[in-house]
């Protein structure tokens, strides 16, 4: 969904690495107070994919409005199905919320959309 565009730092069991650092979302729960997403990180190095992580992230209802509402403002959806929508939607929330809330000791600017 997104990735680092340098190598970053993160913890491993043998020690700390560095390596481009992927992040998806396989999939989601939805309840009455919100969503509930699991989110995946990964080191890409030599073009090999290594779990890092994994947690589960909670968005109350009114969360997830006030940010569909930005991403709305800013992203363009027309031509899409809703399927395709919503799961773009997705990827520029967590792009958003990673730029927002930096990991790995990175910044704004070093993730991208995949």
């Amino acid at each position: 969904m997104i990735r680092s565009t340098v190598p970053l730092l993160y913890d491993a069991r043998n020690g700390e690495k560095s390596a481009i650092v992927e992040i998806e979302i396989p999939s989601w729960q939805t309840g009455q107070d919100g969503i509930t997403y699991n989110v995946r990180d990964y080191a890409i190095n030599n073009d090999v994919k290594e779990f890092i992580s994994s947690k589960f992230v909670f968005y109350s209802w009114d969360q997830i409005n006030s940010l569909n509402d930005y991403i709305e403002s800013i992203y363009v959806y027309s031509g899409l199905t809703k399927k395709e929508t919503e799961y773009l939607k997705v990827k520029h929330a967590l792009l958003l919320e990673t730029k927002t809330r930096p990991i790995y000791g990175s910044n704004a600017n070093l993730w991208v959309l995949i």
